[in-house]
């Protein structure tokens, strides 16, 4: 009676593999055929401030920024790529304090080859994106930000290849459904959240390396989440974890040092917002937990 029981349990866990996977795939957004508009530089009619480019382009164009440091707080409402000459000398900082990058109620835009970089003291963001559909962000460094990159009401999202250095939170996902995280390095100041799903489903976590957090990873809420090959390494605390979280699969991840044996995933517990402690009436297992931490990509 016992085998079969196990069997059923196996069972299950490979349906929700298979379904997780699959419902999480990511289309991609569709390539920009429109213009090319140019900051920075030394060509002529060139822009010399980004936004003053976003503002003049039209859905379907490109904003190309040379490299150099901008010190601009941008709005995007349009549907454009915004490209960096290259990650590491295409820098914006703030102006003002407040968030760096706000994306707002816009379908198809591209961010990549960027550092964002908070300059003045207090709790700047760095990209903050709402009500939005088909964003992707891949090739950003973002150093020193209170909240690096924050969603809230998107769907069809790719989060990719991007370092996070010394972010009070890291990436958040706040009601957030069918996205795609993998191969970013997120690294904390000790201080908060290194990934947090809220109220989100449909979500894949790959080959990511989450570290120096309160919480490297936060889960709250959500439901149909697959969890696998990251590197996670924790204060102490590990993973933190809420109550109505369903179906949420960890599978060979590596969990702070090698392991053999399946890996329990101890959960703290959040009050809830009327301050009422709730109970996990499910066991968070990751069965088949990684011996060596995976080489994780990056910037490319």
């Amino acid at each position: 009676m016992n085998l079969k029981y196990l069997a059923i349990f196996l069972g299950c866990l490979l349906f929700i593999s298979g379904s997780v996977s699959a419902i999480a795939f990511m289309p991609a957004p569709p390539l920009s055929r429109g213009d090319t508009l140019y900051v920075g530089g030394s060509g002529p009619g060139n822009y010399s401030k980004i936004q003053d480019a976003i503002d003049a382009a039209d859905n379907g164009d490109t904003v190309f920024v040379y490299s150099g440091q901008y010190a601009e707080n941008l709005i995007i409402s349009k549907s454009i790529s915004l490209v960096g000459e290259h990650t590491s000398t295409t820098i914006i900082s703030q102006n003002e304090s407040k968030t760096i990058i706000a994306i707002r109620s816009v379908a198809d835009v591209n961010i990549r080859n960027f550092t964002i970089k908070k300059i003045q003291r207090g709790l700047i963001d760095g990209i903050h994106i709402t009500d939005c559909t088909n964003i992707t962000i891949t090739n950003i460094r973002f150093i020193s930000c209170h909240s690096a990159l924050y969603f809230i009401d998107n769907e069809f999202i790719s989060i990719h290849n991007n370092i996070f250095y010394n972010c009070s939170f890291g990436i958040q996902l706040i009601r957030v459904q069918n996205a795609i995280v993998h191969d970013n390095i997120i690294s904390g100041n000790v201080y908060a959240y290194g990934l947090q799903l809220e109220y989100s489903k449909k979500i894949t976590i790959r080959d990511n390396s989450i570290s120096q957090f309160l919480y490297p990873l936060v889960i709250w809420d959500s439901i149909l989440c697959l969890i696998t090959r990251n590197n996670i390494f924790g204060s102490g605390h590990g993973i933190g974890g809420v109550s109505q979280s369903f179906f949420i699969l960890y599978y060979r991840n590596y969990w702070n040092r090698p392991r053999i044996l399946p890996k329990i995933i101890y959960r703290v517990f959040f009050p809830n917002p009327n301050n009422h402690w709730q109970f996990i009436p499910f066991l968070c297992i990751d069965l088949r937990p990684a011996r060596l931490p995976y080489d994780i990509g990056g910037i490319i």
